[in-house]
């Protein structure tokens, strides 16, 4: 009965720790620093009253991508802008009346930075 005890506490033991570390064994967002920032969907305008998401992905100094990275996004104008939600590298943006905003995305230390513009159209200028 106790090497079961011994194997259980073992298995239990190791489930743990690869929890703690991603499970995979590799490094975790936050022990690698983001030196660059590059988008992967954006969108220039939304009308208004409907949403877009913006995606970037997050590179270490030396080019390797970054799973999960912790980012913060905001608008400038968020009374033309405003980020519904966020999600690490995802964004989602609500036009809110017509205008535009310079939305930021940014690393929690704010010394790595990427921004765009989006423009909010009323409901009867839509582009075609």
């Amino acid at each position: 009965m106790r090497s079961l005890e011994t194997v259980l506490l073992v298995a239990t033991l190791a489930a743990s720790m690869a929890a703690c570390n991603g499970g995979d064994g590799g490094p975790t967002a936050i022990e690698l620093p983001i030196a660059r920032l590059e988008f992967v969907e954006r969108c220039s305008f939304v009308v208004t009253d409907s949403r877009c998401t913006l995606v970037v992905e997050a590179f270490t100094a030396e080019g390797q991508r970054i799973a999960n990275p912790i980012l913060r996004w905001s608008s400038s104008n968020s009374g033309s802008v405003s980020i519904v939600d966020q999600n690490g590298a995802a964004a989602t943006v609500r036009g809110v009346a017509p205008g535009s905003s310079t939305v930021t995305v940014s690393n929690t230390t704010t010394t790595t930075f990427l921004r765009t513009d989006v423009r909010v159209l009323p409901r009867s200028d839509t582009p075609k």
